[in-house]
């Protein structure tokens, strides 16, 4: 063997060398970043979060077991969520839910599974039930277009579709109303 196919071949190796390495580097940064999108970027337990008006007064009040915040997710995951309202008639209303969804660009939150949304408990009215309600981020506004049982003294009502506007006491059934009074 001469020095010139000495020399190609000392190459070849030394390059089949580095391209091992990279290899092996780059599966070591890949399992790296697999393991860390395995785990939130944020985790709060027991989370509260307090919005007052311009004059000082408590409007929302939120809070959940747990709060998480994924890579690469356009909104944080709640646990338990249980969100206190306060409308333009300084009503209390109370929603509740099994998990929830505030999205981080600002356009509000989304309650899911076993969601009651009822004025507060000391006032007799109206208690809705639904698996999915969404709560506009600036406004009373509160819609849903899954199936929704209203519940108000001896009636009942069952729809497809609510949309409600808190602070103007409106509370709209949208399709497929039925009543029932007991």
């Amino acid at each position: 063997m001469n020095g010139l196919q000495r020399g190609i071949l000392s190459a070849a190796a030394l390059f089949g060398l580095l391209a091992a390495v990279l290899h092996l580097y780059t599966l070591q940064n890949a399992t790296t970043v697999e393991a860390l999108s395995h785990a939130p970027d944020l985790a709060i337990a027991q989370p509260t979060w307090q919005l007052f008006d311009e004059q000082g007064r408590l409007k929302r009040e939120l809070q959940a077991t747990h709060m998480e915040q994924w890579p690469g997710e356009p909104r944080a995951r709640l646990t338990e969520p249980r969100l206190q309202l306060r409308d333009q008639q300084f009503q209390t209303w109370r929603v509740q839910a099994e998990r929830g969804w505030i999205d981080t660009d600002g356009r509000g939150m989304v309650l899911d599974s076993r969601v009651k949304l009822q004025r507060d408990t000391r006032a007799d009215g109206p208690v809705v039930t639904t698996e999915h309600l969404r709560i506009a981020a600036h406004s009373d506004l509160i819609e849903t277009d899954q199936a929704v049982i209203l519940s108000s003294g001896n009636w009942h009502f069952s729809a497809t579709g609510l949309r409600a506007e808190l602070g103007r006491q409106q509370l709209q059934l949208l399709g497929k109303v039925r009543g029932i009074h007991d």
